[in-house]
């Protein structure tokens, strides 16, 4: 199976722990969102490609930059 060809979004992404492994699984890191301002752009630069969308999911100018073009979405709540 040819993961490259799937795309990945996460939710409370953090800096990106999960999403490095999907990363090095061969795993396309399209899109994530972060709440924490200082983690997200922390998160930008481990993931210079991928679009990072600072700020509470339920806010609906937040979900509106949700993209729609992904084969994964995965949240990690602890």
């Amino acid at each position: 199976m040819n993961q490259s060809k799937y795309k990945v979004c996460s939710l409370f992404s953090g800096i990106g722990g999960i999403d490095l492994g999907f990363k090095q699984a061969g795993f396309d890191i399209v899109w994530a969102n972060e709440i924490d301002k200082y983690a997200a752009e922390t998160y930008k630069k481990n993931f210079p490609n991928a679009s990072v969308v600072c700020g509470d999911i339920t806010d609906k100018q937040v979900k509106n930059k949700t993209i729609s073009y992904f084969s994964i979405f995965f949240s990690i709540i602890f």
